[in-house]
């Protein structure tokens, strides 16, 4: 209703503008004029049916408007159209002093159907000459929907006749079987499109919480090597898997397509004193990242799920720090360096993890989301490389350790 009234004070601005400034508007600017103000009626009437479609679904009550002229029996051609002017006839070439110049086609019409297009002169309707406009619409209303006749029309310097059947503005055409059948609009959006197709949502953005059921065998060998295998026994790096803590964002980017990015790691650190006194020092670090790309389709408005993958890298890396806390200032004394150090040793991969994604809607801005996938990954290098001291090396020996597992997700999710 709100865009009718728009429309209505549309049509009234620029009627009042037509004959308030009739001398400086030619020709081409009213048939621009006259064929937006069509489109606009014509999109106000689908909205307005659309609207009163639903309300007799959600109450069983029927409402018709008479504005609408849907008359399913009534001829509607599907143009519009003005009368000839001189300067029309001379730049297209006509000769005759009769007609009407089309300046517009609605889409999905009879028109748009049997392809008249604008600057297209109707010249004769059957065994009707149109003269005029006036003559035109007087011509279309002794027409019903489904009658066939032949329009002879001028176009490109050229008389032609087309064979033609009337629509009506409620019905769309089809051609099945070699003949021409008109069917409804309303069957055809319960047969084809049903209900109202609902948005994916915009995108948003969130704390992720991941549980990642890795394969972490290697680095709990380097624990217990190092008599750092309580760590096992603190459900820190058991096969259970590890909670990693990270954020995620996307946004629709067409088609329910969303496009984002995400990011999340775990660390964690501890020591011990060994037998000489020292204290011996380990820190983990596990972390993954990429770009996002999956499809989204709602089930209602609160209901939404979701397909897609990630792609980008990712890395495990162990730190080993040992010192007697025995610090001198003098370092020319070796002793000063010697029974401190400190080893890095660490593994990059690209990763690919296919993915699914359930969403439920809480308010307009907050919904729970969970997600499942499996991180397949390939490595960088083989085995393990080390930095100590600034500088780096192979590790000899270390194994090839994948970084492939199970992913599961769930928790707030800002935006939708």
């Amino acid at each position: 209703m709100k865009k009718l009234l728009l429309v209505l004070g549309l049509i009234a601005a620029l009627t009042f503008g037509l004959f308030a400034e009739e001398g400086t508007l030619n020709q081409e600017e009213k048939e621009q004029i006259t064929q937006e103000i069509q489109e606009e009626i014509d999109d106000a009437m689908e909205e307005i049916s659309d609207a009163l479609e639903e309300v007799k679904d959600a109450t069983g009550i029927e409402i018709k408007i008479d504005y609408l002229d849907n008359n399913s029996d009534k001829a509607f051609m599907g143009v519009t159209y003005t009368d000839l002017s001189m300067s029309k006839m001379q730049k297209l070439g006509y000769d005759k002093m009769y007609g009407v110049l089309i300046t517009g086609v609605t889409s999905n019409s009879a028109a748009d159907f049997f392809r008249l297009a604008k600057d297209d002169i109707i010249m004769q309707i059957g065994k009707y000459k149109v003269t005029n406009s006036k003559e035109f619409s007087r011509i279309i209303s002794y027409f019903r929907a489904g009658d066939k006749t032949v329009i002879k029309i001028f176009r490109l310097g050229k008389e032609m006749e087309i064979d033609f059947v009337f629509g009506s503005r409620n019905s769309i055409m089809k051609k099945e079987n070699n003949k021409i059948i008109l069917v409804d609009k309303k069957i055809k959006k319960t047969s084809t499109k049903g209900k109202r197709k609902l948005s994916g949502g915009t995108g948003g953005g969130g704390w992720l919480p991941i549980w990642f059921n890795g394969d972490f065998d290697d680095m709990d060998a380097v624990l217990a090597a190092n008599d750092l295998d309580d760590l096992s026994t603190l459900k820190i790096m058991d096969k259970s898997g590890i909670l990693l803590h990270g954020g995620a964002g996307k946004g629709n980017v067409g088609k329910n397509w969303m496009l984002g990015g995400m990011g999340a790691g775990y660390s964690f650190s501890t020591s011990r004193k060994t037998d000489n006194g020292d204290t011996r020092k380990i820190s983990i670090d596990v972390g993954y990242w990429g770009v996002t790309l999956d499809k989204r389709h709602s089930f209602s408005k609160k209901i939404t799920v979701a397909a897609g993958f990630m792609i980008g890298g990712a890395h495990q890396s162990i730190k080993l720090t040992q010192t007697d806390s025995d610090f001198n200032w003098d370092y020319t004394d070796e002793s000063a360096v010697s029974n401190s150090s400190i080893v890095s040793m660490k593994k990059n991969y690209i990763i690919f993890q296919p993915k699914a994604v359930a969403m439920y809607r809480i308010l307009d801005w907050l919904a729970i989301r969970a997600e499942g996938g499996y991180i397949m990954s390939h490595p960088l290098e083989s085995g393990w490389k080390a930095n100590f001291s600034g500088n780096h090396y192979t590790v000899h020996g270390s194994p090839n350790s994948p970084f492939d597992g199970l992913t599961f997700t769930i928790g707030p999710w800002f935006g939708f």
